[in-house]
């Protein structure tokens, strides 16, 4: 049979507002405790709807039954929320699967309990219907095993309190908030249930204000939900990120008494933390001079020093903050230490193996300048023979002869300028490279360097021509010698690589600082792929055995290091089958005396 009480909405409301708690946190999924919390409103419903149905109904059996389903809510609650709690505060890894089992054993022992106590009689000592006021009710007086329920109960809600307690303490503001109405909605239910247990309820002594106490519960964490985005930020517990730190933190209060040391600082100083904890630097620090001198100090200060540790010396990096209070004034200092000696003995060891790098290098620098000048005497000695005999002047060469000589001493001329081309490279890698800094006529300079190319491009009946920007200067400063290497080297390849079409060298000027040579073709250009590497040293776009084009694979690489030695760099456009364009850009540097003496003539 079935009975109305109009205190059945109460807690059909509080069912009502369970669901609509468990659903509204699940669409956060998946974030931090969302599933105990979400375990822990479906508890409140179940306990609710358990507590309905027992009101409404006005049998023994019917009542015993959903009490039975009511205990299920109750035993879920209590543990979901100190998991919540846990995991809310950053403390997750503290749930393993092992613990979750154990949690299962007081749900089923309340459960064998109630189902067996009319045998042992120790969860309730009486159990019976009784009619109130007209509405039938059960009554029954708590045994032993009852209150060691409760007590397990209100241990796990102790734990999560002060967990929450524990980490708002240390938390910002924002967090505080959070917490706090999570506080105010984990206490309300409990009180109710102290208040009803103690028969102080002002309610029919029937009616449980526990799960009424539950719509306070709902509302504060709604409330947090709008207000402080509940689950969506979530504050990291000070022991999991601080403690976990490599670096060591002290936290001191202007007094330099330290309040807090997180893990790393106690293995380092070797001081319990709570022999640390309100003592002052000098105390704790009484063996350590250099790191207390730098806490003496105000402001911001980062340095390196030395400590001990475990009989070895190590490097640390030492950051000394001031914390201000509102009012500008000094209320305390964050100090952090780092150990860098890793980084140092890393750094140590790279910088032992640059130099090792730079001495291999200069030993190979000097060894191929040694052996260049060594090769280049009898290879002169060579060529002068080979040009006295192709001259005629030690006798008549036959046809065959001749042949042969031309190819000596065309050889000889290929290996020459080879070995000049590693010579120079070398000179340049060993920093031996001199460069002469000093006025020059540039389109005099222009006019010898196409003198010099026009003869092989009419060879190839190619168009040459060379072209200076109004806004150049007549004299410029710098090595007119090595700007010439830089232009022949690039128009050489430009005549090599062109078979039919134009090639052109052209100065420009782009500011007051910058000045431009570029050498333009309408060769057989270069591959995407092979223009990042064309710079190398003894690279060709064509490496293979039947490469048609000769070469030592020097010219650009020489071309490059030639230019960032002056200060300037060096860019590649070029399109395969139709040409490429180098452009050295360098420094300007005007000699105005010389310039104006030009313009007065």
């Amino acid at each position: 049979m079935l009975q109305y009480t109009p205190y059945v909405l109460l807690s059909v409301v509080s069912m009502l507002v369970s669901i609509w708690l468990a659903v509204s946190i699940w669409s956060k999924r998946p974030g931090t405790g969302i599933i105990p919390f979400v375990l822990m409103a479906i508890g409140l419903t179940i306990w609710t709807f358990g507590n309905s149905a027992q009101l409404s109904l006005t049998t023994l059996s019917a009542k015993t039954f959903f009490l039975h389903i009511t205990y299920v809510g109750i035993t879920i609650v209590p543990p979901a929320w100190m998991l919540f709690c846990l995991a809310y505060t950053g403390r997750g890894k503290w749930i393993t699967r092992r613990k979750l089992l154990l949690f299962l054993i007081e749900p089923i022992f309340v459960q064998i309990a109630i189902l067996t106590n009319p045998v042992h009689m120790s969860f309730w000592q009486e159990f019976r219907l009784e009619a109130v006021n007209g509405i039938i009710v059960t009554t029954s007086l708590a045994g032993n095993l009852f209150w060691l329920h409760a007590m397990y109960s209100y241990i796990f809600l102790l734990v999560g309190c002060a967990v929450l307690i524990r980490t708002m303490w240390r938390s910002p503001q924002l967090y505080r908030g959070q917490m706090t109405l999570l506080l105010v909605g984990a206490f309300a239910p409990w009180i109710a249930n102290i208040v009803f247990l103690a028969g102080w309820s002002p309610l029919p002594r029937f009616v449980d204000l526990t799960p009424l106490a539950f719509v306070i519960t709902v509302i504060t964490i709604g409330w947090s939900m709008y207000r402080f985005r509940l689950l969506d930020l979530v504050p990291i517990a000070r022991d999991v990120i601080v403690d976990n730190m490599d670096d060591a933190i002290l936290v001191l209060d202007s007094s330099l008494r330290i309040v807090d040391a997180n893990h790393s600082a106690v293995k380092l100083l070797r001081i319990p933390l709570t022999q640390m904890l309100g003592q002052p630097v000098p105390q704790v620090l009484s063996n350590q001079n250099e790191l207390l001198d730098q806490l003496t100090k105000t402001g911001v200060v980062e340095t390196e020093i030395e400590l001990p540790v475990d009989e070895t010396m190590h490097f640390f990096k030492l950051r000394v903050s001031t914390i201000y209070n509102q009012q500008k004034e000094t209320s305390g200092h964050i100090v952090v230490v780092q150990d860098i000696t890793s980084l140092k003995e890393a750094n140590r060891a790279l910088k032992l193996a640059n130099e090792k790098t730079q001495e291999m290098t200069r030993l190979k620098s000097e060894f191929l300048a040694t052996m260049s000048h060594e090769l280049r005497t009898p290879l002169n000695a060579i060529i002068g023979y080979t040009e006295l005999q192709l001259a005629g002047m030690v006798g008549e060469l036959s046809e065959v002869q001749q042949q042969y000589q031309e190819r000596v001493f065309s050889n000889a001329n290929h290996l020459l300028e080879l070995i000049n081309d590693i010579l120079d490279l070398s000179k340049v890698e060993a920093g031996r490279m001199e460069f002469i800094r000093e006025p020059f006529d540039l389109r005099n300079w222009v006019k010898e360097i196409v003198q010099q190319n026009s003869v092989l491009a009419e060879e190839k009946k190619l168009q040459f021509t060379a072209d200076i920007d109004e806004n150049m200067p007549n004299t410029i400063v710098g090595d007119a010698g090595r700007l010439r290497q830089i232009v022949i080297n690039l128009l050489s390849n430009a005549i090599k690589f062109t078979h039919d079409g134009s090639v052109n060298l052209s100065i420009k000027r782009h500011s007051e600082s910058i000045w431009t040579i570029i050498v333009e073709d309408t060769g057989i250009g270069i591959p995407p792929h092979k223009q990042e590497t064309v710079f190398d040293e003894f690279h060709q776009v064509d490496n293979s055995s039947t490469r048609q084009y000769s070469g030592t694979g020097l010219g650009l690489a020489i071309v490059r290091k030639l230019a960032l030695t002056m200060g300037g760099n060096v860019r590649l456009s070029s399109t395969l089958g139709k040409g490429s364009q180098f452009s050295i850009i360098l420094p300007l540097e005007i000699d105005e005396t010389s310039d104006i003496a030009l313009q007065a003539v």
